[in-house]
């Protein structure tokens, strides 16, 4: 059988449901120095930069090896972003309603400003 549109739907956010609460529950059990949550956006912004706050953060050494290894791998790499359609509103306040914590929690944005 071919699950329905609201099927899928459905599923999708209750597996997000389930993924954050694994993630809160997991997090939860860690010392200060045993998690870092970076912004996917600063990590594409600066690298290096971001990288090294995650080594500092747990305690790591961060060297000039490790930051030529980085630049090595990115080189001169153009990534091109996905295109998605925009949400309908009824979407964007149903995800707020099911995610909005966790959004908020993130400090992402909040979905329902979003174009």
């Amino acid at each position: 059988n071919t699950p329905t549109d609201e099927q899928v739907q459905g599923f999708i956010l209750a597996q997000y449901d389930i993924l954050w609460d694994e993630y809160e529950d997991g997090a939860a059990l860690l010392n200060e120095n045993q998690l870092v949550e970076v912004r996917f956006s600063e990590l594409e912004k600066d690298p290096i930069k971001v990288v090294r706050h995650i080594y500092n953060a747990l305690e790591i050494e961060f060297s000039e090896e490790h930051k030529r290894k980085i630049k090595a791998e990115i080189g001169d790499k153009q990534f091109v972003k996905n295109k998605h359609r925009n949400l309908h509103p009824d979407m964007k306040e149903k995800l707020w309603e099911r995610w909005g914590q966790s959004f908020y929690r993130l400090d992402y944005e909040d979905v329902r400003s979003l174009k």
